[in-house]
């Protein structure tokens, strides 16, 4: 049998197994997600596997993403990509503001399809939670600095949160050419989309600052611009941290809400 005969003949094994469990009756059974069909509950979540080759997908790359498809999951999500050129160009990362990343990430996504399973290219922007020394200039909604990895930011102008807003989806366009599924919209793990979203990091008097509406409306308006670009066909998945673990963040925030 070839590899991808074992995967299968291993996923036919689960799901004869889960199917029998009354915990997850339909653990493996299809169900919708917008527009597209997906062959089963299963998703495998976004993690960073520092496999690419100087900003570009290679033999590596794609053998990880193949032998995640092969093992059944009916969503596969990628590692994080750049969507600005702020965050530098790291070898291992995959900078999707460039098209030159296009290519690669089509041979991912076939290799994907192959398998039956969707792929969501997931887009993230981390702003002030990087190194200092190692991202030149750091931003995020307010000049409050991380008190994990330190460094005061660069606090974005209105108009500048607006160009960001477009980096996004001209991210989420570029997955669509290439070929991926839809794109999963990063706010998580206090990147820039959480800085925005938390009353502790974001402190700013404008439309982007103060109530949650006002905090909420930078992820909104990337999520608007994605679905405006990309058409109703497209995924568009939202990953929103709800524990910042930080006195006066989203959290405590959230606890305090009124019902």
């Amino acid at each position: 049998m070839t590899p991808a005969e074992v995967a299968r003949s291993r996923e036919r094994g689960l799901a004869t197994e889960h199917c029998c469990d009354s915990r997850f009756p339909t653990l493996f059974s299809p169900i919708g997600l917008g527009a597209l069909m997906n062959k089963n509950r299963v998703m495998r979540v976004a993690t960073t596997s520092n496999l690419a080759e100087q900003g570009r997908v290679g033999e590596r790359t794609l053998a990880f993403y193949r032998t995640v498809a092969e093992g059944g999951a009916g969503v596969v999500v990628s590692q994080a990509t750049r969507l600005h050129p702020l965050e530098g160009v790291v070898p291992h990362a995959l900078p999707l503001f460039d098209p030159g990343v296009i290519a690669g990430l089509r041979r991912i996504s076939d290799a994907i399809l192959e398998q039956g399973a969707l792929f969501i290219v997931q887009l993230n922007q981390g702003g002030r939670q990087h190194l200092g020394r190692r991202v030149g200039t750091l931003v995020a909604p307010s000049e409050i600095a991380c008190p994990r990895s330190g460094g005061t930011p660069h606090s974005l102008s209105t108009r500048e949160v607006g160009e960001m807003v477009e980096f996004f989806v001209s991210a989420a366009v570029n997955a669509r050419d290439a070929q991926a599924d839809g794109d999963e919209i990063h706010d998580a793990q206090e990147h820039l989309i959480g800085q925005f979203v938390s009353p502790f990091s974001n402190q700013r008097d404008d439309r982007y600052g103060g109530s949650l509406e006002n905090r909420m409306r930078f992820a909104l308006e990337i999520i608007s611009g994605a679905r405006r670009r990309l058409g109703d066909q497209a995924v568009i998945g939202y990953r929103m941290g709800v524990e910042e673990f930080t006195a006066g963040g989203v959290t405590e925030f959230l606890r305090n809400r009124p019902p």
